[in-house]
């Protein structure tokens, strides 16, 4: 049946741990684009913002699929909906239940990366030294965390990949950025669809947002990876001992 392989199972852990596995492998993921194979490259043959998200508000959280086990480039054609895509119970799955928040896309673009570039410790931004980060800086007890010259800004952020299962899609991950300053997760309605900004906190998070895209998910989206180029994951992985 289709979907099989992808469909939770109650013998699978609730959740894979990828920070463990990518101290001592190269885990690939996949996504499908938002754009046809005609417009996904822009005039110097880059593969274009818009073909990996539409909203910057999409980055915190932006979902990936695991690769190197059981999830397929085919499986891309499926997408979901509604309560398919609520995060799976650890219980059995039963597809039938389930069909109607099923829908195909057809010749869907595969978008690849590699958990070496999606997954970064320490990742530079810099923002005006306004009221808004003047306030936020009074909270950091920590000053090492941060530099302040020529009215910037300096500090760090940081990435990584989660595993977060749904109903209809075990292998389905999502991006977590921190920002180090606060050691605060972003979420998503915490970023604004920039230039729109509705508050002076959602400005400078939507920032981070920006350079996280710009800094780290254009460089390592690509059109082609080989089986090679990432490992495989034991079934020890995700079957219960």
């Amino acid at each position: 049946m289709p979907l099989e392989d992808i469909v939770p199972k109650s013998n699978f852990v609730e959740e894979i741990d990828i920070s463990s596995l990518c101290n001592s492998q190269t885990l690939g993921f996949v996504r499908r684009s938002l754009k046809s194979k005609e417009d996904i490259l822009d005039d110097v043959d880059e593969i274009r913002v818009d073909a990996i998200c539409s909203n910057y508000n999409e980055i915190p959280g932006l979902s990936f699929n695991i690769l190197g086990a059981l999830f397929i480039i085919k499986d891309l054609e499926y997408t979901f909906k509604k309560k398919a895509v609520q995060k799976w119970d650890g219980l059995e799955v039963e597809i039938n239940d389930y069909k109607a928040f099923i829908e195909s896309t057809l010749n869907p673009i595969p978008i690849y990366f590699l958990s070496s570039d999606l997954i970064i410790t320490k990742i530079p931004h810099e923002s005006v030294h306004n009221e808004s980060i003047k306030e936020l800086l009074k909270k950091i007890e920590d000053e090492s965390k941060y530099t302040i010259l020529n009215g910037k800004v300096s500090f760090s952020l940081s990435t990584s990949v989660q595993h977060e299962p749904t109903f209809l899609n075990y292998w389905h991950a999502e991006l977590n950025i921190f920002n180090n300053l606060n050691d605060k997760k972003l979420r998503r309605n915490d970023v604004d669809n920039f230039p729109t900004v509705t508050t002076e906190a959602n400005r400078i998070n939507t920032l981070i947002a920006i350079t996280i895209f710009k800094s780290i998910i254009i460089p390592a989206a690509r059109l082609k990876l080989h089986p090679s180029d990432y490992s495989s994951i034991d079934t020890s992985h995700y079957y219960k001992n």
